[in-house]
């Protein structure tokens, strides 16, 4: 017959490894199963009793084998928050260097295009044609930006000139469309299209003129046949 006595659960535990006198309760178990018959029923209570006393004494070691786990994962999670905290403010100042750095760098820029004396437009506006903002990475090298600056004013003088051979009328509005887009192509399609303008009225002009001569020769006719018809009556 099991008794409570029988199923102690006994348990050491070390780093990695858990020891146990499970096994051997369980085969303690299997050699008595034999005894489980309709006439040994009286003993029912115990063995009950034998399994709540083990399964409460397995919860109760499970806590106590957890407890220094669960502490050592508290430890870690919050060590790990401390990180991440950390890494957080670190990405904040480092942040917070690169925008100051940015900042040098485009007062550099900036001042530099000031000294040129160009004026037909700001720095700014070259957003229209060019990023800009990569001129303030530290991968973009200063030499190379400010030379590309001044090719940038260069080629506005070049495209500004182009458009001074086209009629005299147009180069205004044409200097204005370029300097307000930066863009020669903008520019050019409106100079066609003022072309067109020009092309389309001088033909409205033709064929009104066309249209009010045709008129007036009708006109004369109808004053030709009218004089002629009234000399038949006379005669």
């Amino acid at each position: 017959m099991l008794e409570s006595k029988d199923l102690e659960l006994q348990s050491r535990l070390t780093i990695g490894t858990l020891e146990s006198n499970a096994e051997a309760i369980r085969q303690v178990v299997l050699t008595h199963l034999k005894d489980y018959t309709p006439e040994n029923y009286i003993g029912r209570a115990d063995e009950a009793k034998a399994d709540k006393a083990l399964n409460s004494k397995r919860l109760e070691l499970e806590r106590e084998y957890m407890e220094p786990f669960n502490k050592f994962k508290i430890t870690i999670t919050e060590t790990c928050k401390a990180i991440k905290a950390a890494s957080a403010g670190l990405d904040e100042i480092v942040k917070a260097e690169e925008e100051r750095e940015r900042g040098e760098k485009w007062e550099k820029i900036e001042d530099y295009w000031n000294k040129t004396g160009f004026s037909l437009f700001d720095i700014t506006d070259l957003a229209k044609i060019t990023d800009i903002k990569k001129w303030t990475n530290k991968t973009a090298k200063l030499k190379d930006v400010l030379a590309e600056i001044d090719a940038i004013q260069k080629k506005t003088f070049d495209e500004l000139k182009i458009l001074e051979q086209f009629p005299q009328e147009d180069v205004s509005l044409l200097k204005t469309v370029y300097l307000d887009t930066l863009s020669i192509t903008e520019a050019m399609q409106k100079a066609n299209q003022l072309k067109a303008n020009r092309e389309r009225l001088a033909r409205e002009q033709r064929e009104r003129e066309e249209v009010e001569r045709f008129k007036k020769i009708q006109e004369q006719k109808k004053d030709e046949w009218k004089e002629e018809k009234k000399g038949g009556k006379r005669e």
